[in-house]
């Protein structure tokens, strides 16, 4: 039983430990930034007052928009160009050049929806729509568990996915959507971040949240805090019984 209880520590401790390195090592690589906040309209002069922080080492504007697709699919749809920087999608396959005109989609989505590089999608709002050639498959940092809203308890990606379009591109599709989000890299606390920044933006915050209080990254975190207590929980109770 010793010898039992010895292997299930080691193994459930080995998974808590590669998750957790995995994730650190994907952040890392991806650049991803501390901060996420949300607004109707980011303008330029709220760009430029919030840089000027101190405690902000770099601040990045982008575009956001949920779409429905004809087979009643919905996409979330952002942007990115090749000077981008923060929060950076892992291509898996496909187009590195983040200007070109098409779209990159995530992997989950398009595994389960028989999607491939080169595949089209029609994407838009209205009339304004057109045909899309999908360049490449992604994986990204801020949605490592991708769900639809905060409280699902699982993805569905058979009809929710995310994607990403140069900021040029996206511009002809959705011309009237202006910057909605911004990214942010900053060593200081949330509360006292959060001070400073509502003092320089015109509009008002609709969300301001840490990287790791997101719903796309949270349960991840969940999942790992959980196996870390089952690496001591489950091996002390047989323990005690043997």
């Amino acid at each position: 039983m010793t010898f039992f209880c010895s292997l299930l520590f080691a193994a459930l401790t080995s998974a808590w430990y590669s998750l957790e390195k995995n994730k650190d090592l994907f952040f890392e690589k991806t650049n991803t930034a501390d901060f996420i906040l949300s607004s109707k309209n980011v303008t330029r002069n709220d760009i430029e007052r919030i840089r000027s922080i101190k405690s902000i080492s770099f601040v990045e504007a982008r575009k956001d928009i949920v779409i429905d697709l004809k087979d009643k699919t919905k996409l979330l749809i952002s942007t990115f160009n090749s000077d981008s920087q923060l929060n950076q999608p892992m291509i898996v396959e496909g187009e590195s050049d983040k200007d070109k005109h098409g779209i990159w989609i995530n992997r989950d989505y398009a595994l389960t929806n028989k999607i491939k590089v080169g595949s089209e999608i029609e994407i838009g709002i209205g009339s304004n729509k057109q045909k899309t050639k999908v360049l490449g498959i992604i994986l990204q940092p801020e949605k490592l568990y991708f769900v639809k809203h905060p409280d699902d308890l699982e993805p569905d990606y058979k009809n929710f996915g995310f994607a990403y379009l140069s900021e040029k591109y996206y511009a002809t599709i959705f011309p009237n959507i202006k910057y909605n989000q911004l990214i942010i890299k900053s060593v200081e606390s949330k509360e006292g971040l959060l001070k400073k920044i509502i003092s320089q933006v015109d509009n008002p915050i609709l969300n301001f949240s840490s990287i790791n209080e997101l719903s796309g990254v949270s349960p991840f975190d969940n999942k790992i805090e959980q196996l870390k207590s089952y690496a001591f929980i489950f091996p002390s109770i047989f323990f005690y019984w043997q």
